[in-house]
């Protein structure tokens, strides 16, 4: 977010010494302290206002999934072929050895996540949300647009996070 300040005549305010001189009281040179301390307060309120200052604010559209909350976000997905297919740089060779290599259903995710990785290093939630509508998972990705476009929505936490302490590596795709 970008806020700009600006005075009661309407003027847009983006020079120090303007905020200075117009913005704060008594811009003579005898309180430039106050005006000073004034304007790093003043400027310290528009940081906090225009930056993400909140503690868990959630994954974004852009960021990369975690292995984790990919394979988490994708436990309602069944059939995990057609959406593998989906995301881009993964090929039909790439879904058989994942196929081959792992039963668990969980850790074919996990698996799928790595490999998409290795060949998709830019690979985003937005990727995933693409994928899951083209092979007609619409309601799935709709859950999952909501919870990386709104960061008060489905919100993980600690508590709801399912981390396994075995080993729960896919192993190497070859």
């Amino acid at each position: 977010n970008c806020y700009q300040v600006q005075c009661t005549t309407g003027v847009t305010v983006t020079d120090t010494n303007y905020l200075q001189s117009v913005v704060l009281p008594g811009g003579s040179s005898s309180n430039l302290i106050y005006n000073d301390l004034y304007l790093i307060v003043c400027l310290r309120m528009l940081l906090l206002l225009s930056g993400d200052v909140e503690l868990n604010p959630g994954p974004v559209i852009d960021d990369q999934p975690s292995c984790l909350l990919f394979a988490k976000c994708l436990k309602p997905l069944v059939d995990l072929k057609p959406f593998a297919l989906c995301l881009p740089g993964i090929t039909q060779s790439d879904v058989n050895i994942i196929d081959k290599k792992k039963r668990n259903a969980h850790l074919m995710k996990m698996a799928l996540h790595k490999r998409w990785l290795q060949v998709n290093p830019t690979a985003s939630w937005r990727d995933v949300i693409n994928a899951l509508k083209q092979c007609k998972e619409n309601e799935l990705a709709r859950t999952i647009e909501d919870k990386v476009t709104d960061p008060t929505a489905g919100r993980s936490t600690n508590d709801d996070m399912e981390v396994s302490t075995s080993n729960a590596n896919p192993g190497p795709i070859t």
